[in-house]
């Protein structure tokens, strides 16, 4: 007998690529502009849930400051995090990247977010995070997005 144990977890559930990128590009339709490119690196992810997603960007979470951390490096430590308690789940999330215009208000043009297909009571929904702002960002206030990834 193994000197460990483990609860069975409830299983999260599976999504192929393709699936993901349809769901993806469906979220971002009218929101990118005409080079926009969605790179998917998995090809079969599994779907958070949105607390999974919140835990994991507390865990990466660096207070943004002038000069330091830039949008896009916290974007990466999010996904980062996401990416390691998935490892233990044995599957990587649906969770990437996109970069987009900056929200209103910002000094920046260009903003980078971090994706999500989280699984809810109502089903799975595509969501957004944005670690500058450390805070869940609306879907419909989107433009401009030229990339996604995985």
């Amino acid at each position: 007998m193994w000197p460990f144990t483990s609860k069975s977890k409830s299983p999260l559930r599976r999504l192929n690529g393709a699936t993901v990128h349809a769901m993806v590009t469906r979220a971002l339709e009218g929101k990118t502009l005409s080079n926009f490119r969605f790179l998917m690196q998995k090809g079969v992810m599994t779907c958070p849930s949105k607390p999974m997603l919140r835990k994991a960007a507390d865990q990466a979470h660096r207070p943004w400051q002038s000069n330091l951390w830039e949008c896009e490096d916290q974007a990466r430590a999010v996904v980062h995090q996401a990416q390691l308690a998935a490892a233990k789940e044995g599957c990587s999330w649906a969770v990437g990247t996109l970069r987009a215009a900056a929200p209103e208000g910002s000094s920046h043009d260009l903003h980078v977010f971090v994706w999500a297909i989280i699984d809810t009571h109502e089903g799975l929904q595509f969501t957004l995070f944005d670690p500058t702002a450390d805070d869940w960002a609306d879907v419909p206030d989107l433009s401009g997005v030229d990339y996604a990834l995985t």
